[in-house]
């Protein structure tokens, strides 16, 4: 079994200009062309791990074939793009990112962090927002041990921490849209065990070749 590299070299470059691309659309508040790379590679050293693809040569009485017939062919496992929620949030809540200061407004890290992974793993465009990374944020602080958040209790919990930097409060409507972007990006889903709550993601995952 053989790694493709080249593959791999090539899925890096595109998640770094993506990342780049999510944190210049987060408003993230004077924030240089330097530091917006910096920051992309911090968050993707923080919460990603990609895999190359695998080539495997098919050999069959020593002549390598491929799998229409003769001549030289190959096999392949698709690579694997891994976005770790909870590296994440632990990362953020150990002040990890240094680059820029984004202390008044915590969520915005997480906002150009599920953008990026919005771009990789969606096949239509799914429009990511300040609010939606605020929800998720929010959620995660407040979660409990099993990782899930009572759903009646969302509004609560999202408003308390907009209010301490003085954005604009949501209402009921706003949470409802927000979640069902969230589960449509498979960040988070409905507890298996009651489906009045939402349960967080550790990590999430997609395929690629």
């Amino acid at each position: 079994m053989e790694l493709n590299h080249d593959r791999l070299l090539e899925k890096e470059e595109e998640i770094f200009r993506l990342a780049k691309k999510a944190i210049i659309s987060s408003d993230i508040p004077e924030i240089s062309e330097s530091q917006v790379a910096d920051l992309a590679s911090d968050l993707i050293d923080c919460s990603y791990t990609i895999s190359a693809p695998e080539i495997k040569q098919v050999f069959m009485h020593l002549v390598t074939m491929s799998p229409g017939g003769m001549g030289g062919g190959q096999s392949t496992k698709a690579g694997n793009i891994r976005f770790q929620l909870g590296k994440l949030f632990d990362a953020l809540s150990k002040s990890t990112f240094t680059t820029v200061t984004i202390h008044t407004i915590p969520w915005l890290i997480p906002f150009g962090a599920i953008r990026l992974w919005s771009d990789l793993s969606s096949t239509v465009k799914i429009s990511i927002t300040e609010i939606d990374a605020s929800v998720l944020y929010a959620m995660w602080i407040n979660k409990n041990a099993e990782r899930t958040v009572d759903e009646g209790k969302v509004l609560g919990f999202v408003n308390k921490e907009r209010g301490k930097f003085s954005k604009s409060l949501l209402i009921s409507a706003d949470i409802f849209r927000s979640l069902n972007t969230l589960e449509s990006i498979r960040v988070i889903a409905r507890s298996e065990n009651a489906s009045s709550r939402w349960w967080l993601r550790e990590w999430v995952s997609v395929n690629y070749r």
